[in-house]
């Protein structure tokens, strides 16, 4: 069983520590192109999630706009503005926003990103050729942002405070802080930003100083997701990354001067001629660091990458699927062992640091994404944008001309269930039942029991062997169905499919939207 879900996941390309970026702007292509891999021999019925799909599965990676706004005093100082307006429970209150520029791009990763340097040229983000480049993405980022707000007649009544921002991309720390500046005004004239929105930015090591983290923070950015990946310098430069070990170390401390605590980092696993012993040396590195959170991502090989076109799932340099197993059980071991507790598939914090705008996904709730690539939940709605430049730029004009509606289908309810069910179960604490049954009551036609219990029922197999538990939460005394930490997240691939298989007989009487 340790080998199955590293074996079906290289398969499918759709592993379940996908990642950090396919967690955002391509959540819509993640949740589609894994439930297709789940279910081979179930028909697919036709949605708009399954043209994500033929697009397959990212570049989420993981998004903007019109106006020549420059940065306010207010926000130069953090926005003050505290919005208490109640907002309709179908306006999203989280927003993922894409910045797509990179230095280069790494040999691993397949994101939808466009590069602005190269390894053999120093790097400036300040040359006017580079600042044109910015600003024309920007102009059009916040384009979108109002042309969507405007088709949804977003006015102040309606809207109440964010819950989280995340910006994603691409190295958003390339950006300097006036664009992002522009960005985070529009958002909090539209949407509200208050004071304790979780505003997260993702900086790569070696991308920024004290100086910029400093304007960052002014900007009201509080949590910061950094690129470490390793602890290793060959690993990093077989891997085409441009910082080294020394860089992660001064980012954190940079990070810590200008009064940034909520820090993240992310790791990742199961690379060319990385051995567990490596594995175990990074992971320590972090522990020493004490990050309030951190994240581990198994790496994926995609035939568009120079990994995809060097190596073949399975076969040295690459970790064998038992030692890239064990790499996964020596993180949760080792990080909850000192406080940095596992709660998500991926994911790991200190209590009360664990990521809101992630827990969005996992919740199955409704979010904006804009830019390049983005993949939005608006009204049950999931909406791609297009991964070239180019492409996002035409888009966004034709995004006008349709009032800034979007013409995709909303799901149905069995896609809608599926989805919840998959993401639910990523979370340590599983899927409450009782919050399952009140999302799902009376959408199901020729049903006597409830969506709870044929899930219940669908676990049987697994309940009985431990894979899965049926615990009585001890705070809400609610029942969660929840995988087993480490054992039943080795094989959630397969623990899926046959939910979903259990799931499949139930009727649909209407569309989720009617």
């Amino acid at each position: 069983q340790k080998l199955d879900v590293h074996a079906r996941t290289r398969e499918t390309g759709s592993s379940m520590r996908h990642s950090r970026s396919s967690y955002h702007c391509h959540a819509a292509m993640f949740v589609a192109a894994l439930r297709l891999s789940l279910r081979p021999s179930v028909s697919i019925r036709s949605r708009s999630a399954s043209k994500h799909v033929r697009s397959l599965f990212r570049s989420q990676c993981s998004s903007r706009l019109h106006s020549s706004v420059s940065p306010s005093s207010r926000l130069s100082t953090g926005p003050k503005h505290i919005h208490n307006h109640r907002q309709p429970e179908t306006v999203p209150k989280s927003v993922y926003i894409h910045l797509p520029f990179c230095v280069q791009r790494c040999y691993y990763c397949d994101f939808a990103i466009t590069t602005v340097g190269s390894s053999g040229t120093a790097f400036s983000p300040h040359s006017p050729t580079v600042i044109s480049r910015f600003e024309k993405y920007v102009h059009a980022l916040l384009d979108e942002i109002n042309h969507t707000l405007d088709g949804m007649s977003m006015t102040s009544t309606k809207r109440s405070c964010l819950t989280s921002i995340y910006i994603g991309g691409g190295t958003p720390s390339l950006v300097p802080a006036r664009f992002l500046s522009m960005v985070l005004e529009l958002l909090d004239r539209r949407l509200g930003i208050c004071s304790d929105t979780e505003i997260t930015i993702e900086m790569d090591p070696n991308t920024f100083d004290e100086t910029v983290a400093n304007e960052f923070k002014l900007l009201g950015m509080n949590r910061v997701s950094i690129g470490a990946q390793s602890f290793d310098d060959a690993l990093l430069e077989s891997c085409g990354r441009i910082h080294r070990a020394s860089d992660i170390y001064c980012a954190v401390d940079a990070l810590g001067r200008v009064g940034i605590e909520n820090v993240s980092l992310d790791l990742i696993s199961a690379l060319p001629y990385q051995s567990v012993q490596q594995w175990k040396h990074s992971l320590q590195q972090v522990i020493q660091l004490a990050p309030k959170h951190v994240s581990t991502y198994d790496l994926e090989l995609h035939e568009s990458t120079k990994f995809g076109k060097l190596y073949t799932p399975g076969v040295s340099p690459l970790p064998s699927s038992d030692d890239a197993a064990d790499m996964y059980e020596l993180a949760v071991t080792a990080l909850n062992a000192h406080g940095i507790m596992h709660y998500e598939t991926s994911n790991y914090a200190q209590r009360g640091y664990e990521s809101q705008h992630n827990q969005t996904y996992w919740k199955n709730e409704p979010y904006f994404a804009f830019g390049m690539s983005a993949a939005s939940y608006v009204n049950n709605k999931r909406v791609k944008r297009p991964s070239t430049l180019s492409q996002y730029y035409d888009w966004v004009t034709q995004h006008a001309f349709t009032n800034g509606t979007p013409q995709e289908t909303p799901l149905s309810a069995q896609d809608e269930l599926e989805e919840t069910v998959m993401l639910g179960l990523r979370l340590v604490r599983g899927i409450d039942l009782e919050e399952l049954e009140c999302r799902f009551r009376g959408r199901f036609g020729g049903e006597t029991d409830s969506v709870a219990e044929r899930l219940v029922r669908a676990s049987k197999e697994y309940l009985e062997t431990g894979i899965l538990l049926l615990e009585c939460d001890p705070i809400t005394d609610r029942r969660h169905l929840k995988l087993s930490d480490p054992r039943g997240f080795l094989i959630q691939n397969t623990v899926l499919r046959d939910l979903f298989l259990g799931l499949e007989s139930l009727n649909e009487p209407n569309r989720i939207d009617e």
